[in-house]
């Protein structure tokens, strides 16, 4: 019997969908677009994971390059999609009969006329959704009512479209003359950093859409399949001949210091401070001392939290003026080669990713007392072989892309927070995976004390003390019980119908509601091995 079921439901679905559309999606970072409409295949089309066709990849630019790539930011900028002027979007394959509820799908996923996540910004996050003929297609009609009806205008794209962030707009493009570019294979069912991991299930998506054609290798650098990859860890930082330092299991006595390094993304900064603590220090992995964290900011929230983006805005580094940010503990007689590692990251004067925007990527400094320590001579000299400036930091400070300038913090008035457990020893997007002996540090550093659970949430925080955070927050007003204070009853209900719904409901489905540290760290470590995160 359940055999003639699915095989009737396979003839109705095989029905709905002889008429059907290729469609893409955009806005903001295309991981968590992709679950959606993942998650939309399954329940609006009830496709099982064989039929899924979600996608995430670029479209929307006027250029490729000459072997017809478009490709995430890589060491050697090839076919960069930002350059070639393109959006992160998902393409989705769906019956022209259920376009009305996909389109519904994708401005639901709209909060206040924007993105979810306000830190994405530049045109490679802007709002765009492509359909085949744009305007003339059947299906415009049906968008343009339903943006309406949202909130929203269309707009039509002529490519290359700047970010229309902060204009309750949406780019629309003629799929036909702007067409879709699948992204790499380790984009594809990735976790999103606005909420819990999505599990291993749906990671591993990829696998099968690999084995049965429908994601590709692409050609872009890194893309390639995993049995093909190399995951030894690899270095930007030019390779010099030094002496090494004392650190400080050394009976030396050499003085140490802690100091914190920000340029663009902090899982690159890492990754070269922890090569350059072995190549410089000889230190062992239970020796290393680099962190990820933030810093240059003003703010903490009432518990002394500095926090990632998340669900329920929870002491957000961004809005609390601080910026991605390495520390470490080292020699003061290394300062210069450190510095030297520290320089050599940037490329002509700027952070290596450029698709990096927004102060949160700012390039800085923090050492003990700032200008005034003694260590100030040998880093300006540093920054300037290297053709940068140094400029003292207020703190809040606005962003240094095209400005050639590093603010030096005093890291006593502005000190370094360190990041949550599952931004440390974290694979970046510019190149091959580190491999899952780097990635498994962090499990290593956690259980000797060297990185503690910063009680942010996904790093120690539950969703009900979220929530209460949240409410704190917003009201001022965290310390009375819940039953005697109605305010806070309605303010909870609203947020787990808002969010929890949202991110917690559809996962439940799948049986994947709690998500613990462990199997956050177990998914990175099969990532790094299996699909190229």
């Amino acid at each position: 019997m359940s055999e003639l079921i699915a095989h009737q439901r396979n003839d109705q679905r095989s029905a709905v969908e002889q008429d059907t559309s290729d469609v893409y999606f955009g806005v903001g970072c295309f991981w968590h677009v992709q679950h959606e409409f993942v998650d939309a295949e399954r329940n609006i089309l009830d496709r099982n994971d064989l039929d899924l066709t979600s996608r995430a990849g670029y479209a929307g630019g006027t250029k490729t390059d000459d072997e017809g790539r478009v490709c995430y930011h890589n060491p050697d900028n090839v076919a960069y999609y930002g350059d070639l002027g393109h959006g992160e979007v998902v393409s989705v394959t769906i019956p022209d009969s259920f376009a009305n509820d996909f389109f519904t799908v994708y401005f639901d996923l709209f909060v206040n006329g924007d993105r979810a996540d306000v830190g994405d910004r530049g045109l490679e996050y802007r709002s765009l959704v492509g359909i085949p003929g744009g305007r003339d297609s059947t299906l415009y009609a049906s968008l343009a009512s339903i943006a309406e009806s949202k909130g929203m205008s269309l707009q039509v794209g002529i490519g290359d479209d700047p970010d229309n962030f902060g204009m309750n707009s949406v780019y629309l493009m003629d799929s036909l003359k702007f067409p879709f570019h699948q992204a790499e294979r380790y984009h594809q069912f990735h976790d999103d950093f606005m909420s819990p991991p999505y599990g291993e299930d749906y990671n591993n998506l990829i696998l099968e859409a690999e084995e049965d054609g429908r994601i590709v290798d692409t050609g872009c650098p890194g893309g390639k399949s995993p049995l093909e990859k190399n995951t030894s860890i690899q270095s930007t930082a030019k390779t010099k001949t030094l002496v090494v330092s004392q650190d400080k299991s050394s009976p030396s006595g050499d003085t140490l210091i802690d100091i914190y390094f920000g340029v663009g993304c902090f899982w690159h900064v890492q990754h070269e401070f922890v090569l350059a603590e072995r190549d410089i220090l000889d230190r062992k992995d239970t020796g290393l001392t680099s962190r990820t964290g933030y810093a240059g900011g003003t703010r903490t929230d009432d518990e002394g939290r500095v926090c990632y983006h998340n669900t329920f805005d929870v002491a957000d580094y961004g809005k609390f003026g601080h910026a991605e940010a390495v520390a470490l503990t080292i020699p003061t007689s290394s300062v210069e080669d450190f510095a030297s590692v520290y320089f050599d990251l940037f490329k002509d004067g700027d952070r290596t990713d450029k698709g990096d925007r927004g102060p949160e990527y700012r390039s800085v400094l923090g050492i003990p007392n700032g200008f005034a320590n003694a260590a100030y001579s040998i880093l300006d000299a540093t920054a300037k072989s290297h053709g940068l400036t140094l400029s003292i930091g207020e703190g809040n400070d606005a962003d240094t892309l095209g400005k050639h300038v590093v603010y030096v913090m005093d890291s006593l008035k502005f000190p370094f927070h360190q990041a949550e457990v599952y931004h440390q020893y974290h694979n970046d997007f510019k190149g091959l995976p580190y491999g899952k002996k780097y990635n498994s540090l962090a499990r290593e550093a956690t259980k000797d004390g060297r990185l503690a659970h910063t009680n942010c949430p996904g790093d120690g925080l539950s969703a009900e003390a979220s929530i209460f955070s949240a409410f704190k927050s917003a009201t001022g007003d965290g310390d009375a019980e819940l039953h005697k204070r109605p305010l806070f009853s309605i303010f909870a209900v609203c947020i787990c119908c808002s969010i929890l719904a949202v991110t917690v409901v559809r996962r439940w489905k799948n049986g994947k509601v709690a998500y613990e540290l462990a199997d956050a760290m177990e998914q990175s470590e099969m990532k790094s091995d299996a699909i190229l995160t």
